[in-house]
């Protein structure tokens, strides 16, 4: 897409934790457009981060 930041923060605010160290994993899902100049074909990102 014309003008998309290609990099950047997303945060999510967690407001009952105790203690960070509870977390041990975490799992990200979304769509998106490898190609630029169309919003048909979209793919998904599926990735899980363990600490």
């Amino acid at each position: 897409m014309s003008g998309a930041k290609t990099d950047g923060f997303v945060l999510f605010p967690i407001k009952k934790l105790s203690k960070p160290e509870d977390i041990n994993s975490v799992r990200v899902k979304w769509d998106f457009w490898p190609d630029k100049n169309t919003s048909k074909e979209s793919k998904e990102l599926d990735a899980q981060f363990s600490f």
